[in-house]
């Protein structure tokens, strides 16, 4: 193969009426001629690449540009020409000179389409020995014809679009063929096949919707989003990240997962975004150079932040106390309102309750009427409730509940790994607990509830949202500096050893289910708050950061 020779042909007229002087008109600050002729050159198979047209000025920018100037005659200028005349006719051109094995059209109209595209498909053309390769894109659809005015289907049977059989539609991407078989009337052979565009590369520019389109893709941006997920540490994380990627629609979404995070990896494929899981994650950011890097990943290193920014990415962390978080271009921290709990502080850290994601189910769910009777009580703890709260908590007031007529549902996260030490609740004695782990939502169990156990993480601001009054019992040292669930905010907020006491907390617990008064207020407090325009403001500081 290493004494193939290609000739890639660009047409380019200078007349178009759809698009008046379409092949000089900027694109993204460059004439939409150079992006072909570009892709044309940067090909690994050191094509000749010549541009055929019948207008002087094209032809200038196209030897501007890299490429050969070849002028057609008047005769192949008209709207009625169709290509496989001008292709040939700039073939016979350059074969004076040169002798070439292959032959590709290469139209102007097709500006996103890359080089490795171009050169898989040359590859296959020499791999497979066929005469003709085209670029194509699926037009799978229930297609119909205007037969005289009758409209006839072309199929025989309504079927969902995936079982439908392909279609395919030709692009001006390219069309690679043998020399021997090109003609002034043909470029396509017996051997063909198509090689399919996607993700922007399929697109043809014939109108002004096409070029809005073609220049919107061509000014995406990369975003990489770094997520921790898996039992130990739950899923906040990732949905907190796919909250927010559902809104960046005009950008190019990546997500990675550390190799300890396949839950996270897994969750993320299954709405369809691209997900990565990886052993180095620098490396691949390294090798994608994205334009935003986003972390989710709780503490980072000074060493981590400043080897992304060493490649060129802008980068913002959530909920991060590590040292890197100095370094980083913004800080997002939703749990902490004590700007003096994060290391460096500048105006590039945002900290507080403003801040916090809401998930789009409490954002319709309504608010918590409380009424005088406790008829229901939600515990959920989440994540790995390493010092099993839930089992504390039940052991608490199950009996109390079971007398008092009251229905306990309770939550496991999925890194919960003491259900056996539940198994005495879930026998024939109590029958007013219900114990669920694996839901996919839980605004409505919440919503039901008259009252709510809970750890001292982000489940508090959703509890807010809809107003049911909540009991709190931290984790951890670490979850104490979540600076929200307080008695300001309508929260029985426990300290991390104070909890301890089953009877402590059964007198609580009892007194607030018979203070009608003091449950009105904690709901009333947490009203106060409205969280549904956060996550706008967090895509307003990624938009800043691109």
């Amino acid at each position: 193969m290493k004494n193939i020779r290609i000739l890639i042909v660009i047409p380019a007229r200078g007349g178009s009426k759809g698009i008046p002087r379409k092949n000089l008109r900027l694109l993204n600050d460059n004439p939409l001629l150079y992006y072909s002729i570009k892709t044309a050159l940067s090909s690994k198979f050191n094509s000749d690449v010549v541009v055929s047209s019948d207008d002087d000025e094209i032809l200038a920018y196209a030897r501007i540009f890299g490429a050969i100037p070849y002028k057609r005659s008047e005769e192949l200028g008209g709207d009625e020409i169709t290509l496989d005349p001008v292709i040939f006719d700039a073939y016979k051109y350059m074969s004076k000179e040169f002798v070439y094995d292959y032959v590709i059209t290469m139209q102007t109209t097709s500006p996103i389409l890359k080089k490795e595209s171009l050169d898989e498909a040359i590859t296959l053309m020499l791999y497979k020995k066929l005469d003709t390769v085209i670029s194509a894109t699926d037009d799978t659809h229930l297609m119909w014809e205007d037969r005289h005015g009758i409209f006839v289907p072309l199929y025989e049977k309504r079927l969902n679009r995936q079982f439908l059989p392909k279609t395919l539609k030709e692009t001006g991407g390219f069309l690679i063929c043998r020399s021997k078989i090109l003609s002034k009337n043909t470029r396509i052979g017996k051997e063909v096949e198509l090689f399919k565009l996607n993700h922007g590369e399929e697109i043809d520019i014939d109108t002004y919707e096409d070029w809005a389109i073609c220049e919107s893709l061509m000014k995406r941006k990369t975003i990489i989003f770094v997520v921790s997920g898996n039992v130990k540490v739950g899923l906040s994380h990732v949905y907190r990240c796919l909250l927010l990627a559902n809104g960046i629609l005009d950008n190019e979404i990546i997500f990675i997962s550390g190799k300890k995070d396949q839950l996270a990896h897994k969750i993320i494929k299954e709405h369809h975004y691209t997900s990565i899981n990886v052993e180095n994650i620098f490396k691949y950011i390294k090798n994608v150079r994205p334009n935003l890097v986003i972390n989710d990943i709780l503490n980072t290193s000074e060493s981590y932040i400043k080897d992304i920014k060493g490649v060129g990415s802008k980068v913002i962390n959530f909920e991060d106390m590590g040292d890197g978080a100095v370094f980083a271009d913004a800080v997002i921290n939703d749990m902490y309102c004590d700007e003096s709990k994060i290391k460096g502080q500048s105006n590039h850290v945002y900290n507080g309750p403003e801040y916090f994601c809401l998930r789009s189910e409490f954002r319709y769910i309504g608010k918590k009427v409380v009424t005088k009777n406790i008829n229901s009580i939600l515990i959920a703890f989440g994540g790995v409730d390493a010092c099993n709260h839930t089992l504390t908590v039940l052991s608490s007031i199950a009996d109390y509940c079971l007398k008092n007529n009251i229905f306990i549902r309770v939550v496991l996260g999925l890194g919960y790994e003491k259900v056996k030490t539940l198994d005495y609740f879930s026998g024939e004695k109590y029958t007013n607990i219900a114990i669920n782990d694996d839901i996919t939502e839980l605004a409505s169990y919440i919503y039901e509830s008259d009252l709510v156990f809970t750890a001292r993480g982000r489940t508090v601001y959703e509890v807010a949202t809809i107003g049911v009054p909540t009991i709190v019992i931290p984790q951890n040292i670490r979850e104490e500096c979540h600076m929200f669930a307080k008695e300001s905010n309508g929260f029985l907020t426990f300290g991390v050893e104070e909890y301890s006491s089953p009877s402590k907390l059964l007198r609580m617990f009892s007194n607030l289910t018979k203070d009608y008064d003091r449950r009105s207020k904690m709901s009333g407090l947490m009203n106060c708050w409205d969280f549904t325009d956060n996550v706008s403001k967090i895509l307003k500081i990624i938009r800043n950061n691109l």
